[in-house]
Order: structure tokens, then C-alpha cells, then sequence
């Protein structure tokens, strides 16, 4: 059996973008970016590849993703690769995203609370509060 299936970790480029289908149907777009280290330089330099990929999440997924996720957010997802063509203006297009199964959230903000604008990190001030999110993270997830 073949299977169609990526997963990615990396951080969000910009907000998401919650749109509907003309039948009703929610779905948010977003940018991924992931990292690849390639090298170094002649001078020593580190060199890195950044790839962007474009996730779309439908639904339930689309709700998580508008309530949760934004602009620097460290998130894994997975899901299958989907290609498309589209025509406009004469010209054909091709694109390649990401249908969405699952986005997790890495960010170390609690879950019940919004993302905030930016990096979406807290930084706790107390070892002891550091551990307690690990902790709640790691309680919430499905294995």
C-alpha cells in the first residue's frame, strides 16, 4: 500500500487566512516555513535552506487554526500533498499545498488561551512555571 502523507515542523509566515467556499465550508491558508541546514561557508559561515509550503486546514481544523495559530508560531502538521492547476488570464498555473489532517501547536502558550501576535511564545519567569507547561503540553497530547 502507497501513502500520501508529510509532516512538517517549522513556524508560521503570516496570520492565517479563514475564508469560506461558496457551499459553506470553512477553510484557513497559511505559510509553513522549514529549515534545512546545507553547510557552512568558506569563512565558516552556517548556511540554511528555508523552504515555505502552503497548509490549508478545513472545518473543525480551520476553527483550531484561526483561534490558536499565528505569525511565528512553532507548529507541526500533517497531512497529504495536494497538487492543483488552475487558468487565469489565458496562463496555467500549477500549485502544490498541504490538506491539513492534524496542526499542533509547539508554542509553549497554554492551550486554553488565544494565540497573541508575534513569536506566540511566553517566557516564564520561574523555572518551576517552565516545567509545569511541559508537562500540561505533553498531558494534552493523543497517542
Amino acid at each position: 500500500m502507497y501513502k500520501n502523507a508529510i509532516s512538517l515542523i517549522g513556524f508560521v509566515g503570516k496570520d492565517p487566512k479563514v475564508k469560506m467556499t461558496d457551499g459553506g465550508k470553512k477553510y484557513a491558508l497559511f505559510s509553513l516555513a522549514t529549515n534545512e541546514y546545507i553547510g557552512r561557508t568558506e569563512d565558516g559561515t552556517k548556511k540554511d535552506r528555508t523552504d515555505w509550503h502552503r497548509v490549508i486546514a478545513w472545518g473543525k481544523l480551520a476553527d483550531y487554526v484561526e483561534g490558536y495559530i499565528r505569525q511565528g508560531c512553532h507548529v507541526a502538521v500533517d497531512g497529504p500533498v495536494r497538487h492543483s492547476t488552475y487558468e487565469k488570464d489565458g496562463r496555467i498555473f500549477f500549485g502544490v499545498s498541504v490538506k491539513a489532517d492534524a496542526v499542533l501547536k509547539l508554542d509553549r502558550t497554554p492551550k486554553t488561551a488565544p494565540a497573541k501576535p508575534g513569536r506566540g511564545r511566553t517566557a516564564p519567569k520561574k523555572q518551576v512555571a517552565r516545567k509545569k507547561a511541559t508537562q500540561r503540553q505533553f498531558s494534552e497530547l493523543d497517542f
